[in-house]
């Protein structure tokens, strides 16, 4: 298995643990996101196809990130900084590395645009606190 077919399953495990979440909270608007972002990532695990990887950055990952900060909801955000986009920074840089013809730059710079910049302004390599209406443990 490619290190960026590994970043995808980690992706994946990442939602399902973010998805139960928003399930046990009855949040439908966004358990509803965590499908539509999640749905298409298995089939992007061993696909050599440069349009589809493509397509789930520019297209997928950009729409998601704009729906969680649409939902104003700090335990979304919270959970997305932490779960989901230390892995897309890590796939943005393994783009480069599986397609030599793709920009790395360019990929990170396509996360970091507009709404995603809210999440990596706060990303550091140290976690973000907690919103105030997050127990943790």
């Amino acid at each position: 298995m490619s290190q960026r077919d590994r970043l995808y399953a980690e992706l994946l495990h990442r939602g399902l643990m973010i998805l139960r979440t928003a399930h046990t909270q009855q949040l439908t608007r966004w358990v509803a996101a965590e499908i539509e972002f999640l749905h298409n990532v298995p089939s992007l695990i061993g696909e050599c196809n440069i349009r589809r990887h493509v397509y789930f950055w520019e297209q997928e990952c950009t729409h998601y990130i704009e729906i969680i900060s649409s939902l104003g909801l700090d335990e979304a955000s919270y959970r997305v900084r932490i779960f989901h986009v230390p892995v897309l920074c890590q796939l943005a840089l393994g783009y480069s590395d599986d397609f030599p013809s793709f920009d790395a730059w360019h990929l990170r710079h396509e996360l970091t645009a507009g709404a995603a910049a809210k999440f990596l302004e706060s990303h550091s390599g140290v976690p973000p606190k907690p919103p105030s209406s997050i127990s943790t443990p």
